[in-house]
């Protein structure tokens, strides 16, 4: 995000780490992005539909705000593949391709059943379906 999306829009690499944090951590494991506190002040969130206040923070009474246009972060979010696509023909290319396929294969394991001991109700109701 940082360093690919931040060649797109510099407030990226300012806020990179926030976003991150707020929005994805949040919406990942809260379905709501996180709220946090920093020297008393309330940083929250704020979904916008006008492109141009894409990531300009707002300051209001003693909260600060990080807008985010989905739209905008759609358009830097293509730009951004596509520039880290043409990274792949520089003559670093080969490492960041083992670096990408390294991390996919990490992503895309298959966990065995003894992995998930803390799902043993939803394991159960599987197998009783494939035992049929």
């Amino acid at each position: 995000m940082e360093d690919y999306l931040g060649a797109i829009n510099p407030l990226y690499k300012e806020l990179s780490d926030l976003i991150y944090k707020i929005y994805r951590h949040g919406l990942m494991h809260t379905q709501m992005p996180k709220v946090i506190t920093i020297n008393n002040w309330i940083v929250g969130w704020k979904i916008i539909y006008d492109d141009s206040k894409h990531l300009q923070i707002e300051c209001v009474g003693q909260s600060v705000l990080i807008p985010i246009s989905p739209n905008s972060l759609f358009q830097d979010l293509i730009n951004a593949i596509d520039s880290y696509i043409k990274d792949f023909d520089s003559k670093e290319g080969n490492e960041l391709l083992e670096s990408f396929k390294k991390g996919f294969i990490e992503m895309a394991k298959v966990f065995p059943e003894k992995k998930l001991g803390m799902c043993p109700k939803g394991v159960g109701y599987i197998k009783n379906l494939i035992a049929i």
